[in-house]
């Protein structure tokens, strides 16, 4: 096989098969499996059967943040290409737990998009918890002139919400 770059192993001196690959291909599979199996176990004991990310959290969402190469990953889609290999364009690695800071391989699962929305969904894990009896009190309010921050306040959402329900722009059109 003809390699383009001039790069070796660091372990056997083999070729590589890319500039950004330290190993062969045959100690890059062993040491994935050792770094993976590092990975999975924690270190501390903890109360859930998952594995909880004890390092750095991403502020929005609560997933786990490892440093690899210079750049922040998160630790569940760290840790499945590891054990799988690369994640292909238009997926995500979904967490079976609901819990983002898990990072349990057989918590996490390959799928699109629209398959995680649709599971955020149906476990009732939806950004909005109001129900249409809600937006149809919120739209009554507003008819009623009541200030956008009072409507916020008595329904548990953010004035950005209830302006939005408003301008149609959520829960479609009153």
């Amino acid at each position: 096989m003809e390699h383009s770059v001039n790069r070796v192993c660091e372990l056997c001196g083999k070729p590589v098969s890319r500039a950004s690959q330290r190993f062969c291909s045959e100690h890059r599979n062993t040491l994935r499996k050792v770094i993976v199996r590092r990975v999975l176990l924690p270190p501390t004991p903890q109360p859930t059967p998952c594995r909880v990310w004890q390092g750095t959290v991403y502020p929005k969402g609560g997933h786990g943040c490892y440093h690899t190469g210079g750049r922040a990953v998160r630790i569940h889609r760290w840790v499945w290409e590891q054990a799988w290999g690369p994640i292909a364009a238009g997926m995500v690695v979904m967490h079976l737990c609901d819990n983002p800071p898990c990072f349990r391989l057989d918590h996490l699962r390959l799928g699109t998009q629209l398959e995680n929305i649709a599971d955020r969904h149906r476990k009732g894990r939806s950004a909005s918890k109001l129900t249409s009896e809600d937006v149809a009190g919120i739209r009554e309010r507003l008819r009623q002139r009541a200030p956008q921050r009072a409507i916020a306040a008595e329904f548990g959402v953010t004035q950005g919400m209830v302006s939005l329900i408003k301008r149609g722009k959520s829960w479609g059109a009153a």
